[in-house]
């Protein structure tokens, strides 16, 4: 996970998920842009990310 220090945006590195129904049953809830993807993040970096939002919320730098 990557924040742009710019405008702040969340860039988010991860494996595409090619899974036909679970991109469909996504869809349901919110459809993608023509421009987006689907990336699965492992539940594994639920904590990750969440240090990395408390950080840039502190001013802290996040690498």
């Amino acid at each position: 996970m990557f924040v742009d220090p710019t405008s702040g945006d969340l860039l988010f590195q991860g494996d595409e998920e090619t899974d036909v129904e679970t991109r469909a049953q996504t869809a349901r809830h919110s459809p993608m842009g023509e421009r987006e993807t689907m990336v699965r993040i492992p539940a594994r970096m639920r904590k990750l990310i969440l240090e990395a939002l408390s950080a840039v919320e502190n001013g802290d730098p996040v690498h």
